[in-house]
């Protein structure tokens, strides 16, 4: 007994040691916020304003220096984030993670950032390359004088220094989360060639489809790499959604175009957005920005001027072929071509390099290190020579006119976007970023046999469907296809529940100011849901006899329900549950990991929708037994799971079965992929309004994991250009991502009750709201 008393007298002692150690490390490594600092650097004084929100503002006089700032104080707040989205888009996980994420390094060194954006370096203008030597000097020069984050000293490393790579490294990391085709086009290629007997259009979201003779050459893909690929990298704040839109002045209170926009990003912790105010005399610049890791010009901002969100379009810009490959060479058109082969090597910490070589075609790299199937090629638009996304940014950063933000965003290919924007003239417009292939093919989705079917170009920019200042006074994108496209265009858009909710919204208002306009953008409501639930309703009504008394309260309470899914309401949770369960059963004709895999593709919705408006349709027939299942019988098996599903987990007593009980948000670290240290990093679950397809796009992913919340609004955000220097932003946690910081989540609560803050350009409002002031200083 006195041995175990003294064992655990040891084992408190050295728990208690490592927690005051690793709380010191918090202490001394919490973000420099107040004081003068010397630095060498620089050529003049800085002055860094933080308000009572975290928001640093920054005063320069010569631009370097205010970019220098710019990188210091981000790498004060998000040094770890920042170091580990770039070692995901170079595919340098593993090196510091170990061998659990080494799939994750074989798929980026495939894609090859750096392979595309080194020889694009010596083209870049000397300005540019200007602002990321003054940018990256700030980040390491915090790194290297001050103490590091908490995640290095259990890491046991250190952070290399920063270049104008990582920016590209991102931009990679992006561009794959904006192209979900890599693995739609293959899990495609397994429907049509497995399924018989049904109308396989339904399941695209163009209800297009093609003749199996097309991919009879195909022998399948596993796509369960690349899904474990996906679930490592949610860690990591993959794009996934948007909304954006902007009113004129004939719709606004004040006269003037209000721009609202809400980009829906993977949630992580932190939030991936940083926010801060940027000027300097030299150049007469300002600008209020959210700024995505290791680039200086902010993706989404707003001045006195003009401002603009985004989206992500969602068009096709990739395709995958399955090449003949035959030795060192492989077919084009008919003639041999010998196979460029290009090795990397990964560094695996803990264990043995990695080396892959990763063959080259003309059409683009060969996939074999990260898929079973071998030969399949991607080519990509991303890899274009004219893809020229710093340019664009820093373009679009320093416009003076609505012209010069068109022009800056025709110099892009890749990641595609849609830009909403608008200005103090009174003008408003939307814009498309990034290529719109020319294809031999347009209506082909698959992996691609023929040698035939090629890339033919890319469509010119004035073709694209930009618009500006229509007359209907508002331009809206959810990530829907655009209006007007005059050229053949094939995508995996989003349908329009969002957009025609959006627009009847705007539409049955006269006049709108920032403060109603928060309502529409925090929305729960999905016109759609009403005609859907009705059908329910209905088919479940012609059974009432075969119901329960739990069943029977649960149908009516579907039918009464309003098509909100605010956390509180009961029918939200029936609705939404109902359609978790649907996909699973109706494509019992798929392979099951198929059907789940589909699940998460943005065409199951367009399948639940063509199903719903077509009750006769042969989909709705259970192949699994000998009878023909109606429609009517389908949607009354699947209801009676989902009270069944529901009593089980949330209780027989309907009047708890509350949306948010199962509608709930966690705020996942990078070390949450570790149960253990997830316990002590991650923040949540909390309880959540909103649902896919809803405005408030706070949703879940696939249908094998519940209602857990993985992605929705990243930031949200309404400027109204009569008064730029007061608008409304929030973010999902805060500013900054050291734990001790009072700006790690102090948004957090208002966020998740639809609520919001000023963003402030004016200095006196600044000063008024002032929490912090550092100045840098020359020597």
């Amino acid at each position: 007994m006195k041995k175990l008393k003294v064992v655990s007298l040891f084992l408190i002692l050295v728990v208690a040691s490592v927690a005051a150690y690793l709380t010191t490390v918090l202490i001394i490594s919490k973000p420099v916020m107040e004081g003068e600092i010397v630095i060498p650097l620089l050529e003049d004084k800085v002055e860094i304003l933080r308000d009572k929100e975290g928001i640093p503002h920054i005063y320069a006089k010569k631009r370097k220096d205010m970019y220098f700032a710019l990188g210091f104080v981000q790498a004060s707040d998000r040094l770890f984030q920042y170091d580990m989205i770039r070692r995901a888009g170079a595919g340098e996980t593993a090196e510091v993670i170990g061998p659990k994420t080494v799939e994750v390094d074989k798929l980026f060194r495939v894609l090859g950032g750096r392979r595309t954006f080194e020889k694009r370096l010596a083209t870049l203008p000397q300005n540019i390359i200007d602002d990321f030597k003054s940018y990256t000097d700030g980040l390491n020069y915090y790194l290297e004088n001050y103490p590091l984050p908490i995640e290095y000293k259990i890491l046991r490393t250190r952070p290399a220094k920063f270049s104008i790579m990582d920016a590209y490294f991102v931009y990679t990391y992006l561009a794959y989360s904006f192209s979900p085709m890599f693995k739609e086009d293959q899990l495609h290629t397994r429907i049509v060639k497995t399924v018989e007997n049904r109308d396989l259009s339904m399941l695209t979201s163009m209800g297009n489809t093609i003749e199996k003779k097309e991919v009879s050459l195909f022998d399948g893909i596993s796509l369960d790499r690349l899904v474990g690929v996906d679930k490592i990298l949610s860690n990591l704040s993959p794009i996934e959604g948007s909304n954006a839109w902007v009113i004129s002045g004939q719709r606004s209170e004040s006269g003037a175009p209000i721009l609202s926009s809400d980009p829906h990003i993977t949630f992580s912790l932190p939030n991936i957005w940083y926010e801060a105010h940027i000027s300097n005399e030299e150049d007469d610049y300002e600008m209020y920005g959210h700024f995505l890791p290791l680039i200086p010009y902010p993706a989404m901002g707003h001045n006195y001027d003009f401002g603009w969100g985004l989206t992500m379009s969602y068009a096709d810009d990739m395709d995958l072929y399955q090449e003949k490959i035959e030795g060192e060479t492989y077919e084009f058109h008919g003639k041999k071509k010998e196979l460029k082969v290009h090795r990397e090597v990964i560094k695996v910490r803990g264990k043995k390099d990695i080396i892959i070589d990763i063959p080259i075609t003309v059409r683009g790299p060969v996939a074999d290190a990260i898929l079973e199937k071998k030969g399949l090629s991607i080519n990509w638009a991303f890899y274009l020579d004219n893809n020229r996304p710093l340019m664009t940014f820093h373009k679009i950063n320093y416009a003076k006119s609505m012209q010069q933000v068109k022009e800056a965003i025709s110099l892009s290919q890749s990641p595609g976007m849609n830009i909403l924007y608008a200005d103090s003239k009174g003008n408003i417009a939307h814009f498309i970023f990034g290529a719109y292939l020319k294809r031999s093919h347009p209506e082909l989705s698959n992996v691609i046999n023929s040698g035939d079917h090629e890339i033919l170009g890319i469509y010119d920019y004035d073709l694209k469907p930009h618009r500006i200042n229509p007359e209907s006074g508002m331009l809206i994108s959810t990530n829907d296809k655009p209006e007007d496209v005059q050229v053949d265009l094939r995508g995996l858009w989003y349908p329009k529940n969002r957009y025609d909710t959006v627009e009847a919204i705007l539409k049955n208002k006269k006049k709108w100011t920032p403060v109603t306009m928060q309502k529409v953008q925090t929305s729960n409501l999905d016109i759609y849901a009403l005609k859907y639930k009705k059908i329910i309703f209905e088919s479940v009504k012609k059974s009432s006899g075969q119901l329960s008394p739990l069943e029977v309260k649960a149908m009516n309470s579907l039918g009464m329900w309003n098509g909100k899914s605010d956390s509180n309401n009961i029918a939200a949770t029936i609705y939404n549950h109902f359609n978790y369960k649907f996909l699973p059963e109706v494509l019992d004709e798929l392979d099951k990991k198929d059907a789940l895999q589909y699940c998460h593709s943005t065409a199951s919705w367009y399948f639940h929708q063509r199903v719903f408006n077509d009750l006769k349709n042969k989909w709705w027939d259970d192949i699994r037994t000998e009878k023909v299942e109606s429609a009517d019988e389908t949607i009354l098996k699947i209801f009676k799971l989902t009270v069944a599903d529901l009593s089980k987990t949330l209780g027989p007593d309907i009047s708890k079965w509350n949306w948010g009980r199962i509608h709930t948000l966690e705020y996942p670290h990078p070390f949450g992929m570790s149960k253990l240290l997830g316990k002590f990093f991650n923040l949540g679950p909390y309880p959540v309004d909103g649902a896919i397809n809803v405005i408030n796009h706070n949703r879940r992913k696939g249908c094998e994991n519940g209602h857990v919340v993985k992605s929705g609004p990243s930031t949200r955000r309404i400027v109204d250009f009569a008064n730029p220097a007061k608008s409304f932003g929030i973010l999902p946690l805060g500013n900054s991502g050291h734990q001790l910081s009072p700006f790690f989540d102090n948004q957090r609560e208002r966020f998740l009750k639809g609520e919001y803050r000023e963003q402030l350009l004016n200095i006196l409002d600044i000063k008024r709201n002032l929490h912090s002031r550092l100045e840098l200083l020359s020597n």
